[in-house]
């Protein structure tokens, strides 16, 4: 007996170990299109979970965003881009202080790559600064198993340079969801307004 309680003891530690360090991560992004913005631009942050990685669907999620308000001014927000995230609760009570919190709950769930908010900002600081945008998760939960997400999740570092008003800067674009059938929502954004052409194509190359 004495044993065979040895074994189980050792074969929970076993399983535990491996749900800790071998469970699939869930991937947040909260980046602009571009890393560098001019003074005085506009810049869109889009706020994505992906949960490619792992069989849940997200549920429900409580975030806390900051910035540095001396390089970023906050203009506002969108929800997110995918059916039933569209319109999170968020309070901005904070926003001027560079901070804010957002939270949502949708029971059937999303999976893929999810967007779940959408930041805007203008640009204020001085050129050559650069600037970063933080996020952090204090609640996240899988839809139906309510399985706490937490453990999993892998922020990447965001980071934008500011360059002056008539600084050249690269263009930047996206679209989501990628691929799509049959709607898509594109973002790009331009160094100076130009003429825009946008052509899509399908799988197999054809122009549609």
């Amino acid at each position: 007996m004495k044993a065979k309680t040895i074994f189980l003891l050792a074969f929970s530690l076993l399983f535990s170990a491996l749900f800790l360090f071998g469970a699939e991560k869930i991937k947040v992004t909260a980046a602009p299109l571009s890393g560098q913005a001019a003074i005085g631009q506009t810049i869109d942050v889009p706020v994505n979970v992906d949960m490619s990685a792992t069989a849940e669907k997200l549920g429900s999620y409580t975030i806390d965003v900051s910035w540095d308000t001396q390089a970023l001014q906050y203009l506002g927000y969108s929800g997110g881009a995918v059916s039933g995230f569209e319109n999170p609760v968020v309070n901005e009570q904070n926003a001027a202080r560079g901070r804010l919190r957002a939270a949502h709950a949708y029971p059937y769930g999303a999976e893929g790559v999810v967007n779940i908010l959408n930041l805007k900002f203008q640009v204020v600081g001085d050129a050559g600064a650069k600037s970063s945008l933080s996020v952090s998760f204090t609640a996240m939960a899988a839809a139906r198993s309510f399985t706490n997400l937490l453990p999993q999740v892998e922020i990447a570092e965001s980071a934008l340079e500011v360059t002056s008003a008539d600084a050249p800067e690269s263009y930047g674009i996206e679209n989501f969801p990628n691929p799509f059938n049959p709607a898509t929502e594109i973002r790009y954004q331009l160094p100076k307004e130009s003429k825009v052409e946008i052509v899509v194509f399908n799988v197999l190359g054809q122009k549609v």
